[in-house]
């Protein structure tokens, strides 16, 4: 193991922070470092340099928490517990009186509090993509402010992110702990090829059109599940997958698949997989869009960008990224700092109105303004709204602030290079697949590969005691199959919905 060596050490009022230089010699954190350190914020510097999974093959007991459900599937394996809302409490105390030497518990922030009182505070809590926190705090607040409020309570604790980190997007609850920073020496540079554009679907119609003549994927990520339904009518006959949140899926025929499902020529993901997933495509190339309609606010997609560089682990392009959107009206683009300064103070300014028109009407009033305003205008304007009404919420404006510092250095984003990434065999699909009780049950009685009709579905299902009534395999597969692919077939003449599991 190398011996640290400190650059500089910064003390403000608000932050102690360490800057750490990692020689060129290293490529992933467990190269220089045995286990992660506690009771600190940690900047590692690069996505993709094996934070997570340092963590998850030290020896000590581990409880990690992350964003999504699909962040779970995608690393649970054998030997760790993967927790989300659909994990019973049974299955928790099980694990935790297995023989497992050392106890790694993958868990969803919102599934934080189902966990917190069965294990002790001798559990080292690693908190992944903090910037999640901070981005979200406002949309899931209430899980957030759990794990504030909670994290204390064990004896060590690390808030890991690769997203840059200042004292403007760092919450005050964690305010006080030190920030280390680690810089990699010689590794590459991301190259974001900015596509600005008067008409960014079409853009984005004719890339999926280059890419079906080549020899190469794309992997596109954005944050607009219309524009995925959009592309899928038009493109009817492409080899795709659609990568989302359960509650993303409606009753369409697109392809949903789950996140360590076969990569297809065509690949969209949504936000459920722009963070701490590992996408293995030796030709993969990486596209991110911004959905015109959504850059307006301060949820852009394109801060998101040192979380989406180096998704694909492996590919031979991973060091560059593609990133349509609206020239016209996208909310960081072609500003100078006193331009954007100048915008931020009107929004406030706007912001402030707003409440101030809210609280001079009566009861009836507020309640038809709560109804009509969408909560982008209120966004926009750094207006938030509870149960209690409306106000004027700085942590929306410092958010704009940082997401603006951000859009202008993407320039400063590092990867690994491609040869450097573990080699899929690693990572084989079978042993990195975290299923649902339900998939395990239904995966003894199913076969991979082969086309099931709903009535077929029903009657095996029934028969087997998976199901208790029929008509329910709709939901059922939707909300406990990571992986699988339902569309039309002609099947005696006769057009049926079939469903294949891989």
């Amino acid at each position: 193991m190398w011996i640290c060596d400190f650059i500089s050490i910064t003390n403000t009022n608000k932050m102690k922070e360490e800057t750490v230089y990692i020689p060129r010699e290293c490529n992933y954190l467990s190269d220089y470092i045995d286990v992660l350190p506690g009771n600190c914020i940690l900047d590692k510097g690069m996505c993709g340099c094996g934070g997570t999974t340092l963590e998850l093959t030290s020896k000590r007991n581990s409880l990690i928490l992350v964003p999504t459900i699909n962040l779970v599937l995608n690393k649970a394996r054998e030997g760790i517990l993967g927790v989300t809302g659909d994990t019973e409490t049974c299955e928790l105390i099980d694990y935790l009186k297995s023989d497992v030497p050392y106890k790694k518990i993958m868990c969803t922030y919102d599934s934080f509090r189902k966990v917190i009182d069965k294990i002790g505070r001798d559990f080292f809590l690693l908190v992944d993509e903090y910037h999640v926190l901070f981005l979200q705090y406002k949309f899931r607040n209430k899980a957030i402010r759990y794990l504030l409020d909670n994290y204390s309570k064990f004896d060590e604790v690390c808030f890991m992110s690769a997203t840059p980190l200042t004292e403007n997007n760092v919450l005050k609850e964690i305010s006080s702990l030190p920030v280390i920073r680690y810089r990699w020496i010689g590794k590459l540079p991301v190259q974001v090829n900015y596509m600005p554009t008067a008409w960014w679907r079409k853009e984005l119609h004719n890339r999926i059109l280059e890419c079906l003549n080549s020899d190469y994927n794309l992997h596109i990520f954005l944050n607009s599940f219309m524009t995925i339904k959009y592309m899928v009518n038009r493109l009817p006959d492409i080899d795709y997958r659609v990568v989302c949140s359960k509650y993303q899926r409606d009753r369409s025929s697109l392809n949903y698949q789950g996140i360590n499902s076969k990569v297809r020529k065509v690949n969209f993901y949504t936000s459920t997989a722009f963070e701490g997933t590992d996408i293995f495509d030796r030709k993969g190339k990486t596209i991110v869009v911004s959905d015109t309609n959504i850059t307006c606010t301060v949820s852009d997609i394109s801060v998101l960008l040192p979380q989406i560089a180096g998704r694909l682990r492996d590919s031979i392009y991973l060091n560059q990224i593609e990133y349509i959107f609206s020239a016209a009206n996208h909310r960081y683009y072609n500003k100078t700092k006193r331009e954007f300064d100048m915008f931020v103070m009107e929004n406030e300014r706007q912001g402030n109105i707003s409440v101030g028109n809210y609280e001079s009407l009566s009861d009836e009033g507020r309640m038809n303004m709560m109804r009509i305003v969408s909560d982008d205008l209120l966004m926009n304007f750094y207006v938030g709204r509870d149960d209690d009404g409306m106000y004027l919420d700085p942590n929306l404006k410092n958010i704009d602030m940082d997401n603006f510092r951000q859009f202008n250095e993407l320039k400063y984003l590092y990867t690994q290079r491609p040869s450097e990434y573990v080699p899929e065999s690693r990572t084989a699909h079978k042993d990195r697949v975290y299923k649902s009780r339900y998939e395990e049950l239904a995966y003894k009685v199913l076969q991979l590969g082969k086309p099931y009709t709903r009535d077929l579905l029903d009657r095996i299902l029934l028969e087997k005691g998976i199901l208790n009534n029929a008509g329910m395999w709709n939901r059922f597969i939707v909300d406990n199959f990571s992986s699988f692919k339902k569309e039309r077939k002609s099947i005696g003449g006769k057009n049926q919905t079939v469903y294949t599991f891989y």
